[in-house]
This record gives structure tokens, C-alpha cells and sequence, in this order.
């Protein structure tokens, strides 16, 4: 008997080894693009994508392509005419390491291309990279993407993906932290707290921002591998995100000047902002570029790496974006007001709301309760209605298969032995007292 109780132990064992092999690649079979992934130091996710896949919004048409001859030899929109179109550079690396640059430079270049579309008007717009790390984990499976994994790595085409299907707030929603989260809901989107009484680090309350600013993308596209087509691109709509294939000898090494050593590296593995090009008094010819390692790297954040060979796979994988910033314009029109709660039009009901929010926080703080969130108006029902239906009808959570991936296979192992010993024990108990029980039979 013991060797079938063993027996039944190595069944048990293979099955959830089986099983837990299958949760990790639940997601895989999910997906609607073919990939294959590896995570770099840097977080760029190496991907061979099934580009007949994808959706119509993830195909947009670039700038028609001029020639070498009719493009201007410098262009570079930190400068045109005397005026800058770049938001400030930011660092992936701090308040810890986060292998993150697939979203700053891809955030970068959606927001600089606000700026562009703004002409250089009104303040800077800073999207959410911390709303972005809280949330793109929970689209893992679904979509186009499906690869990004937080601070592990990630590609362009998720982010991009994300905020045409929910969109982003700015960065003033979330402050950056360098760390994903596993439960996107609203407060991991948008957040305020406040304090309700003395003393006010000890006595406040946060809730979440439902109704904010949302930027959204309306299409996104991925470039030839072509100088001409690159540099049409960027003057026409704005900076672009590109893919690199950058070594320790650049990392560490990179001071200034035009970077021309090249890589055996086959493959990319981090992704970095083209703002513009230019030769210098030599000839040679360069984009300007901008890292997300901060200002005190390169060139105040910037590095120039020689143009029109693919030097280091540059211009191997880079993409162009569309965003959608009206709902900025309607704050900026003065259609909607912003208030502790969030966004509202300017009405007597948003009036009312804001006279009144204050001490719904001191009776809910008073009652234990952490959300506090004023009662919806009628334009406020219908605006989260309308938000919800993008969320897939409710906060975003990652796929079932993560959760079993997370507990560990040796747990699953232990935990399956011992249940498999206790019943074998019981079975090996039963047969003994039945056998007793058949010999006393038996005698009598």
C-alpha cells in the first residue's frame, strides 16, 4: 500500500506542476499579438510581434516622407525659432531603481507632442507615470500589448495601447515612486488627501479623484526603418520614441559629443525620446536624443548618437502618437472646475458640492470611513458611466493567472504532499480497521 500511497503522491505532484505551468502561460495563449520576451536591465521588453494583429488605432499613417535635401539640417525642438517645446526630463532610476524607461520615453514624447499641438501654450503637461506603473499590469492578456510587467520591463505599443483604451491623468494625480502596484482602482489612478482635524499628519483622509483630466491617444504608429521618414515625422508632429540597444561602454562612458561606437547586441533593450537631428561643424551627421536617467547624466539628460545607420538598432523601432487633450481645453474653456473631488461643471450643483465636501470628510473621518466621495450629480453619473464602460465595468485587477502564479510552486508542492499524506493515512487507517473487522467475522 505504501507504494501507492507514493504513487499517488508523485500524481499529485506532477499535476500541479502541470497546472501552475499552465497559469504561466494562461496569458501567453490569451494574447492577441505573438511575442516573445525578455526583460533588460532598462525594462525594454525584446518583442517579435504578429504585426497583421493589430488594431486599425495602432496603425496610423506617419508624415508623408521628404527627402534628405528638402529636410532642414538642423531641427530640433528644444529650439525652434527661440522657443522650446520639451516638458522637463525626469529620472526612472529614483526614489529606487525601476526598470521603467519604455513609459517615460514613450510618455515623453506623447506629452512634448502635447506641447507641439499647444504650440508651446499654457503650462507643461506631465502625464501619470505612477498611474501608468499602478494600472499597465492589470491590462496584462487583454489588448493589443500585453507585455509590459511594471518595473520589469515593457514596450511603447502597451503604453500607447493603454491610454487609448483608458487614458492617463497628469502626474499631479499620483507622484512617482518607482514601483508597480497589483491592484489598479481608483485611487491607484487619482488620488487626494486632506486633513479634518489637529494635528494634520495624524488626522487625514484620502480618497479617490474619479472625474480628472484624461488624456487619451486616438491612434499611434510604428516608423520604417528609414532617416528620411524618421526626421518627417518629428518635424511634422513632434518627438518620437525610439528603441535602443545601449551598452555599459554608453551607459557609463557617454560625455558629451556624437556617440559612434556601435554594438554586437542583436536586440534592443531600453527605449529612449528623439527630439531632433543635426550635423556637426564636421560633417557628422546625429539625432538629439533624449535618456531618462535625469539632467545629471549626458548632456543635461540629452546625448547625441550618430544618424542614418542604425547605429545601436536607433532606428530600428520607434513610434509616433496622437493624443487627445480636449479634456484639458474644457477646464481651460471654462466648461468644467476642478475642486478637492475633482472635475465638475461650473453649476450651482458643483457650487453646492463644494460647500459641503468639507464636512462630509470630518463625519466620515469621525465614522472610520477611508473613501469619501461627495454623491454623484446627474453629469457626474453619467461621466463615471461612461468611464466604467472603458474599465471593463469596474477596477482593474490582474488576471486570475497571476494571483497562482505569485504563490509559490514549492508551496503548492509542500502543501500537496501533506495533503496527499493525511489522506493516505486516513485510507491506510480505514483498511486496517476494516481487515479487523472481517476477522472478527471470520473467528466468530
Amino acid at each position: 500500500m505504501a507504494g501507492n500511497c507514493l504513487a499517488g503522491f508523485l500524481l499529485i505532484l506532477i499535476a500541479i506542476a502541470g497546472a501552475f505551468k499552465s497559469g504561466e502561460n494562461l496569458l501567453e495563449s490569451q494574447d492577441e499579438v505573438e511575442y516573445a520576451v525578455q526583460y533588460s536591465r532598462e525594462g525594454r521588453a525584446k518583442i517579435i510581434r504578429n504585426s497583421d494583429k493589430l488594431p486599425d488605432y495602432a496603425k496610423a499613417t506617419p508624415a508623408k516622407k521628404q527627402s534628405l535635401l528638402d529636410l532642414p539640417i538642423n531641427f530640433d525642438w528644444s529650439n525652434v525659432n527661440g522657443k522650446n517645446y520639451l516638458s522637463p526630463s525626469w529620472n526612472q532610476h529614483v526614489p529606487t531603481y525601476c526598470g521603467s524607461c519604455y513609459l517615460h520615453a514613450s510618455l515623453t514624447a506623447a506629452q512634448d507632442r502635447i506641447k507641439v499641438a499647444k504650440r508651446g501654450e499654457g503650462p507643461d503637461v506631465m502625464l501619470g507615470r505612477q498611474s501608468l506603473l499602478n494600472c499597465i499590469r492589470a491590462k496584462e492578456g487583454k489588448g493589443i500589448g500585453g507585455v509590459s510587467d511594471g518595473c520589469k520591463g515593457g514596450d511603447s505599443l502597451d503604453v500607447y495601447r493603454y491610454m487609448h483604451d483608458i487614458g492617463l491623468p497628469d502626474e499631479t494625480c499620483n507622484t512617482y515612486q518607482a514601483k508597480e502596484t497589483t491592484v489598479c482602482d481608483a485611487r491607484a489612478q487619482c488620488m487626494n488627501c486632506m486633513p479634518f482635524a489637529e494635528p494634520v499628519m495624524e488626522n487625514f483622509k484620502c480618497w479617490a479623484i474619479e472625474n480628472f483630466i484624461n488624456y487619451r491617444v486616438t491612434e499611434f504608429g510604428k516608423l520604417p526603418n528609414d532617416e528620411a521618414a524618421i526626421m518627417s515625422e518629428i518635424q511634422d508632429g513632434g518627438p518620437v520614441a525610439c528603441s535602443l540597444a545601449t551598452t555599459d561602454d554608453f551607459d557609463y562612458n557617454y560625455a558629451g559629443g556624437v556617440w559612434t561606437r556601435g554594438t554586437n547586441e542583436t536586440e534592443s533593450n531600453h527605449i529612449i525620446e528623439i527630439t531632433g537631428w543635426g550635423v556637426t561643424d564636421g560633417g557628422v551627421k546625429f539625432w538629439q536624443a533624449r535618456n531618462s536617467w535625469g539632467t545629471y547624466w549626458g548632456d543635461l539628460g540629452f546625448f547625441k548618437i550618430l544618424r542614418g545607420e542604425n547605429l545601436m538598432l536607433i532606428e530600428e523601432d520607434c513610434w509616433f502618437v496622437h493624443v487627445d487633450w480636449s479634456s484639458e481645453r474644457q477646464v481651460s474653456g471654462g466648461e468644467l472646475v476642478g475642486g478637492m473631488h475633482g472635475l465638475r461643471p461650473k453649476s450651482a450643483e458643483a457650487k453646492q458640492i463644494d460647500a459641503t465636501f468639507k464636512q462630509e470628510l470630518i463625519r466620515n473621518a469621525a465614522d472610520g470611513i477611508d473613501q469619501v466621495n461627495p454623491q454623484p450629480g446627474e453629469w457626474e453619473a453619467s461621466h463615471v458611466q461612461r468611464r466604467d464602460a472603458r474599465l471593463d465595468q469596474g477596477p482593474l485587477t490582474r488576471p486570475n493567472s497571476l494571483y497562482f502564479k505569485s504563490f509559490p510552486l514549492s508551496m503548492w508542492l509542500v502543501l500537496s504532499f501533506a495533503a496527499g499524506f493525511l489522506l493516505c493515512t486516513f485510507w491506510e487507517k480505514e483498511k486496517r480497521i476494516r481487515r479487523a473487522g472481517y476477522r472478527a467475522i471470520e473467528a466468530a
